[in-house]
């Protein structure tokens, strides 16, 4: 054998061990992930399910609630400035009114959509416990949506 034929044949096999070792490093983190999942962590919170916002505003208006229904995405930019007004002002009145937050784009929310006939985002309905609707349809500024929540909550 010549001595060029040698280091062509090692250095052919230093790739070879390099893809050797990487199958076992990724064996052994396979194995050491499987052996963590058979011992989960113990949880000290039980997870609190969650009331659908559909089912929400059903029970509210069942139970002649005041009700703010909140129709937005979370990719609109005129939503997020509207999230970011009833992040705002709705804390002020959380014992008087009850919000309904819905994503227009959860599948989950479909039917409420079709029921309240929403065909534009943002927008804000509010339900008196007479069950009398009144509905904005794009950005309110936070003074228009306190005095919608005064008259709501019978402030003015």
């Amino acid at each position: 054998m010549t001595r060029t034929h040698k280091k062509n044949k090692q250095k052919a096999g230093i790739p070879n061990l390099l893809v050797i070792g990487g199958i076992i490093l990724i064996a052994t983190l396979l194995l050491t992930l499987k052996k963590s999942a058979d011992f989960p962590i113990e949880k000290t919170v039980e997870p609190v399910a969650e009331e659908l916002p559909e089912a929400r505003f059903d029970r509210l208006l069942q139970e002649k609630e005041l009700v703010f229904a909140f129709f937005h995405s979370n990719n609109c930019h005129l939503c997020l400035e509207m999230i970011e007004i009833v992040n705002e002002v709705y804390p002020e009145y959380k014992d008087k009114v009850s919000l309904v937050d819905i994503n227009v784009y959860d599948e989950l929310n479909k039917n409420l959509l079709i029921r309240a006939d929403i065909h534009s985002i943002p927008t804000q309905v509010f339900i008196n416990e007479s069950g009398e609707v009144i509905q904005s349809i794009g950005l309110m500024s936070a003074a228009q949506l306190h005095d919608a929540l005064d008259k709501l909550a019978g402030k003015q």
